[in-house]
């Protein structure tokens, strides 16, 4: 069980890594969205 566990959190840190650059480029973008609508509601 503890193997199969071991294999289970393996593949998920993979896949993971697989979309680092994806997962990065997202939450700029949300960043991004976030000031443009802070300036436009005046918060920034």
């Amino acid at each position: 069980m503890v193997a199969r566990a071991d294999d289970l959190m393996a593949a998920i840190e993979g896949t993971t890594d697989q979309f680092e650059d994806e997962v990065a480029q997202l939450c700029e973008a949300t960043t991004a969205a976030e000031e443009i609508i802070g300036k436009a509601k005046g918060e920034a």
